[in-house]
């Protein structure tokens, strides 16, 4: 089984079928995207494939190029390099900040691991259970115990693509921002109750894929 079939299916199995799946690669990618294609055969939905250039490095901008094409007003973004177990009341949690008109962030809580904050874009959730604080990559000059977790994706009610837009810049200029600050309602006021995932894993690092794979076995 292929990280894509677990993605795939641990979306499915929390969320339901889903009427599209955008993938966005590369030149050379052709046996990934047939079998892609063939996974959508399987779950009865259409499958777009999209061409991202080499010169846009950062995932944030497949995201962006997966959600401008996507006309569907509710897109669920996963990170590409990661296996994600979601709560058993994702689907809940989801549908009550959707009849408010509100998008979901997953989180993962970091505990005492607070070296994970790296490479990640830190959080932090205030007594009202919402969000307060945001910093992609927090370094030195802001103590990492500022935040509690971090994100780990998406689930964007984005009928206008603008909110697609607003994430993926956040993510991509390492700001800091919190809810006293004018410009985070550019972000923060979009969202609902965030949702902290049950498993994140960073396969991106070696030492977790082989600790993942270690698991499967």
């Amino acid at each position: 089984m292929s990280l894509i079939d677990l993605s795939v299916d641990a979306a499915v199995e929390s969320f339901g079928k889903p009427e599209e799946i955008i993938l966005v690669s590369r030149d050379g990618k052709e046996t990934l995207n047939r079998y892609v294609r063939e996974k959508g055969d399987n779950l009865g939905c259409q499958v777009i494939c999209l061409n991202n250039d080499n010169l846009h490095k950062e995932y944030t901008y497949s995201i962006e190029l997966a959600a401008a094409r996507s006309k569907h007003p509710l897109k669920l973004i996963i990170l590409p390099d990661s296996y994600v177990r979601f709560p058993t009341h994702a689907q809940q949690g989801v549908s009550r900040n959707l009849i408010n008109g509100k998008s979901t962030m997953f989180y993962k809580n970091v505990g005492s691991n607070r070296e994970e904050f790296s490479t990640k874009g830190a959080i932090n959730i205030g007594t009202d259970g919402l969000w307060s604080k945001y910093h992609d990559k927090p370094g030195d000059t802001d103590p990492t115990e500022q935040y509690c977790g971090y994100w780990t994706g998406f689930f964007l009610f984005d009928p206008e693509f603008s909110l697609t837009e607003k994430l993926c810049r956040f993510t991509r200029s390492q700001k800091k921002i919190d809810r006293e600050h004018q410009e985070a309602t550019l972000f923060f006021d979009h969202f609902g109750i965030p949702l902290e995932v049950e498993e994140y894993i960073d396969l991106g690092e070696w030492s977790s894929l082989n600790r993942f794979i270690d698991e499967l076995r």
